[in-house]
């Protein structure tokens, strides 16, 4: 009778606690990879690759016709800031689609290119400003997202962190320029 208790013993049966179950958050976190990785889910789209080819086409298919308008304007000798922006933009939206966050930089890049060359044009007048930053500022809060952070994490993790905070940075001085301009005419808004 004492020989099953020390053979189940030396078997590490008897004394053996069960698994203990998983966590509400660990359970939560395998439904979400589940689900993200299922391409019949609609809202995959949103955590996966799909999310960075629509991002990245969008920015890219932009930057290609700002360019070509810019490559036209330079030869008719005006500015040259819409063909190395348009450049800049194609420049991101193929890094962008690689992951890291290179391709965050070349926007955050493009988004300061863009308010300097703006306030050298126009100054603080609040809807010239506006028209020339407001669509680089709005996809700009769109690539700080979670969604776009995680989706080019999952391609590459070097240096988002710090690239995302350059590119918050960037944005933080485009709406101050903005703040600045309406405070000195807020009349005319």
């Amino acid at each position: 009778p004492t020989m099953l208790p020390i053979s189940l013993l030396l078997l590490g049966l008897a004394t053996a606690a069960p698994p203990a179950p998983p966590s509400t958050m660990e359970q939560l976190r395998a439904l979400c990879r589940t689900h993200a990785a299922d391409p019949s889910n609609p809202w995959a789209l949103a955590h996966g690759p799909a999310l960075l080819t629509i991002t990245a086409v969008a920015i890219g298919l932009a930057g290609l016709g700002l360019a070509a308008a810019g490559a036209w304007l330079v030869m008719l000798g005006g500015s040259w800031y819409y063909l190395v922006a348009g450049l800049g933009l194609i420049a991101s939206a193929l890094l962008l689609r690689r992951g890291g966050g290179i391709g965050l930089l070349f926007y955050a890049a493009v988004v300061l290119l863009t308010l300097v060359w703006a306030l050298w044009e126009v100054g603080f007048n609040w809807w010239r400003l506006g028209a020339r930053g407001d669509v680089f500022f709005v996809v700009g809060l769109f690539l700080l997202s979670p969604w776009v952070a995680r989706a080019l994490a999952r391609r590459d993790a070097t240096g988002i962190g710090r690239t995302r905070a350059v590119l918050g940075v960037v944005l933080a001085a485009f709406l101050l320029a903005a703040g600045v301009s309406w405070a000195r005419g807020p009349g005319r808004i």
